[in-house]
């Protein structure tokens, strides 16, 4: 699967262009821009949502990786992520994985739900997320390694919550763990699958 995904995300790159469309939730009329980028060795795509005919000199509302990937063949650190609009809602799908020496990139999938709401504004209402920041024996004084060898006592307990803690502000999102984990990853998975589809017809 693995082989799958990191070729979808070649071709996400080869295939990326600025693009823009325009999209109402709620009532509110905004516009989806999608801009590439490459610069010192990182390269994706990245979705900017602005109110509709909004000045493109301030901040947008919302920004979201679509795609981005950094360091060579040997060693990269590759980030996907799709969106979706179901109501008055935006669904965000994120995935990092890496490939080669890159034992310090993430590992892992995110979903966001935002909502727009009467007056426009676009609100964080949740997130879940399972992430890895390290390769598994990269970093051995992390309380990550408690997510694949229960911890036994109080200061290993602590050590898990630290990290956990970490992560989720790092990353914004509640984390979940054991089938939560596993039924998360197969729902950014299809959302991705989906995505691609998409983009090939």
């Amino acid at each position: 699967m693995r082989i799958l995904f990191l070729f979808f995300t070649v071709c996400v790159t080869l295939f990326a262009i600025d693009s823009e469309k325009v999209v109402t939730i709620n009532r509110h009329r905004f516009d989806l821009v999608q801009e590439s980028y490459r610069e010192y060795g990182d390269k994706g795509v990245e979705l900017k949502i602005y109110r509709h005919r909004a000045d493109r000199e301030k901040l947008p509302l919302l920004s979201f990786s679509l795609m981005y990937s950094s360091g060579s063949c040997a060693s990269k650190s590759i980030q996907e992520g799709a969106y979706e609009i179901n109501g008055s809602k935006i669904i965000l799908y994120s995935r990092w994985e890496r490939s080669g020496r890159a034992y310090d990139a993430p590992v892992g999938d995110r979903i966001q739900v935002y909502r727009v709401d009467d007056n426009g504004s676009i609100t964080y209402e949740s997130g879940k997320l399972y992430i890895e920041r390290y390769a598994k024996r990269y970093d051995p004084q992390s309380g990550m390694q408690y997510l694949f060898n229960a911890p036994k006592n109080k200061q290993e307990k602590e050590a898990l919550r630290g990290y956990i803690k970490r992560v989720e502000h790092i990353f914004e999102g509640k984390f979940v763990q054991g089938k939560a984990a596993n039924a998360l990853h197969d729902e950014v998975e299809e959302a991705l699958m989906r995505k691609h589809r998409e983009l090939w017809h």
